[in-house]
């Protein structure tokens, strides 16, 4: 579970910003929270609001590039550059990266500053009975480890680094420690990063999901129904096939077609049957199509209590099913495994504090003296009541995050049309 996530100097992000889940001392939905222990109660959800190119999606691209570097590490060649987008104003400065969580109910902080050339600082430390441990830290070249994990990842850092990899993401392979390893394995697989509209790896991962195991296929056919689609059944065709040389177009470059001989094509055909027709997915509405896309991600993190940071969540989908999926990580019996759900949106609908508490609105702006993206939530702007209509305040700019539109833009455009 993610505790919080901070990253500064990174795209529109020139100070450090922090996304929390913990939950505050709001009263409402508190049965919504998932208390880990005395002094630990998270937030199931999260959702960020805010104007075009105020940075919303930047603040999930963050999340995305430290998964990125922790997955990708073996691809970093000695002299290779680090694809890092520093802020504009800010192109020599380093990029930090900060993130606590819990794995097996230990805590874990983890972090790391970078540059286009190498990781300049990072650190894994972990929590047991809520003191501080040292697994690691690094400043360049220069390691200290913890005394339990001395000799295992002193032979790790001797053999394996290079100054452009993530210690973690290179021990996390080698290593045996188990805190090692759970750290690693969070970054890895539990934190899953979309930052598209659509996504066709999705589509197959649900394909898949539903065409091998039967009980997945029940599930997602309940979920189907829970959001009011009267889905009987699901047909699923996989057929994977060599191709073959007359295959491809005759145009294609010779060493691309080579490249594509060495592997199989994979057709995917999925049918949906209604009690009373069958409708090709490719014959739906982008709506369900989309929701199809989506469930099966959806289902493997409720199942396995991971986390799930999605852009534009609700894109081509109606606002009552995006209400339905965050209903299904609102309601403890829905969400045993504690699963959360990061996401950015325009929903406005959601803006309810009957849906959402206040600690689970978040606001991106634009700040126009320092040109840098600010993040906080509903929860930290003075005076919002309990009872207060919160899509009303934020399209009245209450609590920012809002465009600037100009009044007199109409008028100019008038008189442009004439001229």
């Amino acid at each position: 579970m993610l505790i919080q996530f901070s990253c500064g100097n990174f795209k529109s992000i020139r100070e450090k910003v922090t996304l929390s889940m913990l939950a505050t001392k709001d009263g409402e939905h508190k049965e919504c929270t998932m208390k880990i222990d005395e002094k630990i109660q998270l937030l199931p959800l999260v959702a960020i609001y805010g104007a075009n190119g105020s940075g919303k999606s930047n603040v999930l691209q963050a999340i995305g590039f430290v998964k990125f570097l922790v997955n990708e590490a073996d691809s970093f060649h000695e002299g290779d550059d680090i694809p890092i987008l520093p802020h504009k104003l800010e192109e020599h400065r380093p990029s930090v990266f900060e993130l606590q969580f819990i794995v097996n109910g230990v805590r874990y902080a983890y972090g790391f500053s970078i540059t286009r050339e190498k990781i300049l600082e990072e650190y894994l430390y972990f929590f047991p009975n809520g003191r501080q441990a040292r697994v690691f830290e690094r400043l360049e070249e220069q390691y200290i480890f913890g005394n339990k994990f001395q000799k295992e990842l002193d032979e790790i850092k001797r053999s394996k680094t290079r100054q452009n990899r993530l210690f973690l993401a290179t021990a996390g392979v080698w290593s045996n420690a188990e805190e090692v390893k759970h750290a690693f394995l969070f970054l890895r697989n539990e934190l899953v990063v979309n930052q598209f509209a659509s996504n066709e790896s999705w589509l197959h991962y649900t394909i898949d999901q539903i065409s091998t195991n039967e009980t997945n296929k029940n599930i997602l056919l309940n979920m189907l129904n829970y959001f009011h689609i009267p889905v009987e059944n699901i047909i699923t065709k996989v057929e994977k096939k060599q191709l073959s040389y007359s295959d491809l177009p005759p145009h294609m470059p010779e060493e691309l077609k080579m490249l594509l001989l060495k592997g199989s094509h994979v057709n995917y055909e999925v049918k949906l049957v209604y009690p009373n027709m069958t409708i090709h997915l490719s014959e739906e509405s982008r709506g369900v199509q989309r929701l199809f896309e989506i469930m099966g991600p959806i289902l493997d993190i409720l199942s396995n209590g991971k986390c799930l940071v999605f852009d534009e969540l609700e894109t081509s989908l109606h606002p009552l099913l995006v209400l339905q999926i965050i209903k299904l990580f609102q309601t403890p019996k829905l969400n045993p495994k504690h699963a959360q759900l990061i996401f950015s949106t325009h929903d406005t609908n959601l803006l309810d504090l009957t849906i959402l508490r206040r600690d689970q609105i978040w606001i991106t702006e634009k700040n126009s003296a320092s040109a840098s993206t600010d993040l906080y939530s509903i929860s930290d702007v003075k005076h919002v009541r309990k009872d207060e209509n919160i899509e009303k305040g934020y399209m009245k700019g209450k609590y920012g995050g809002i465009p600037l539109i100009q009044t007199n833009f109409l008028n100019k455009w008038v008189e442009y049309i004439h001229e």
